[in-house]
């Protein structure tokens, strides 16, 4: 007699109720593998739907700054917006109502839609079965749980952060065949960010020849709102530097302190620095060290604060009534000076500030010294600076207007 014993009943019973939770465990684990799946495809789709919106927010801030028209860069948003897939969907479509402009306050870090000026847009992307003309996302495994789709919204807010803008001007005696077209160029810069109409653009202005002055008021002005005051203090009569009736602008340093005096009434300049302050020369690092700490004590920590370095030659010493100066790099007073310049580049970075340098190279004669002007203004570079240099001062308005629209774009939300 062999073979295996028979189940009984109650034993063919549990194999049943084994199979059917077995059965029953595998549909919930199904289940929750479905919901997992579903609910990472949302995740990604959220993702890629802020990335649309940062895209697009990024894309009509630009298009605000170049043009200054809303129509425009709304167009801008809604035109980049559908080069960013989305789930489902190749392409994220915004309607007008999505892209919304207004107001970013730096300080309370809030978006402020319909404000009395536009510094920032805000993108509101999204994919709903309500309102979003792509329709909801569509789920893989979400019919199981009773649903085939979910919806999605995500916002951007890009702004135009705040631009405080120091111009470093060399002034010195060897700027005089450039000096009036280097005033025009720094109008030209201010001109142009008051065509951007922003309201929280703010410049001032360091002269330098062998020490550094501020011209014009202590706190830095408001484009904005003082154009006309900068204007009238930059350009001032208009008149030429040789013109013995001129009275006001950005002109040649004075020569009433010379020794011997000069004796051309045109160059006495009462209203900007004397030309031996600071033991006569060029030293530029005493202009970055004054605008610098002009920067740090009014421009804010949310703001892009700049230096334009904007000269004519080599940081020199010169002797008394600058009849003999001296360029070389080794002798220890320029070369002191040079070091000087390098110091105050780096300590301007270490508090955020960027450094453009323009070099005027028509002053100089001397091949070898245009080559050392040239890397010298380059090392002195920061941050987002550039460097410019051009033998034409026609030139130097433009180069001047295009570090004026270098203006960095900030997501902030």
């Amino acid at each position: 007699m062999g073979g295996g014993r028979s189940r009984g009943p109650a034993q063919r019973r549990l194999g049943g109720n084994v199979t059917i939770v077995v059965a029953l465990c595998l549909v919930m684990l199904l289940g929750f593998v479905a919901l997992a799946f579903d609910l990472a495809y949302v995740r990604l789709a959220r993702f890629q739907l802020q990335n649309a919106n940062d895209a697009a927010g990024h894309a009509a801030i630009v298009q605000l700054r170049q043009t200054g028209s809303l129509a425009q860069a709304r167009a801008a948003a809604k035109s980049v917006a559908l080069q960013n897939p989305v789930a489902d969907k190749g392409h994220l479509t915004l309607s007008d109502s999505d892209v919304v402009f207004g107001g970013w306050d730096f300080a309370r870090r809030a978006f402020s839609p319909g404000s009395t000026y536009e510094n920032a847009v805000q993108v509101n992307g999204n994919r709903t079965s309500a309102n979003a003309a792509d329709g909801p996302i569509a789920l893989f495994f979400g019919k199981v749980l009773g649903t085939d789709h979910a919806d999605a919204r995500e916002s951007a807010v890009a702004a135009l952060r705040p631009r405080n803008i120091i111009i470093a001007q060399d002034i010195t005696g060897s700027f005089l065949a450039a000096i009036d077209t280097a005033a025009v160029a720094d109008v030209a810069m201010l001109d142009m960010l008051h065509q951007f109409d922003l309201p929280t653009d703010r410049v001032g202005m360091q002269m330098f020849t062998g020490a550094s002055a501020q011209f014009g008021p202590a706190a830095l002005q408001y484009v904005h709102s003082d154009y006309g005051q900068i204007y009238q203090l930059w350009y001032g009569d208009g008149l030429l530097v040789d013109n013995a009736a001129k009275r006001s602008g950005i002109t040649l340093c004075n020569k009433l302190d010379l020794t011997p005096p000069d004796p051309n009434p045109w160059y006495q300049h009462a209203w900007v620095p004397h030309c031996s302050a600071g033991g006569d020369g060029t030293d530029i690092s005493s202009a970055i060290f004054a605008a610098t700490s002009v920067l740090v004590s009014q421009g804010g920590p949310d703001a892009v604060n700049v230096i334009v370095v904007f000269t004519d030659g080599l940081p020199e010493c010169c002797a008394p009534g600058g009849q003999s100066c001296d360029y070389v790099q080794s002798h220890s007073c320029p070369a002191a000076r040079a070091k000087a310049g390098l110091d105050a580049a780096d300590a301007a970075a270490l508090d955020g500030i960027s450094i453009f340098t323009v070099f005027y190279t028509g002053s100089l004669s001397d091949p070898s010294l245009v080559s050392a002007g040239i890397a010298y203004n380059r090392s002195l570079v920061r941050g987002i600076g550039k460097a410019y240099n051009t033998p034409d001062k026609k030139q130097l308005a433009a180069i001047l207007s295009t570090i004026a629209g270098s203006i960095p774009i900030s997501l902030v939300q």
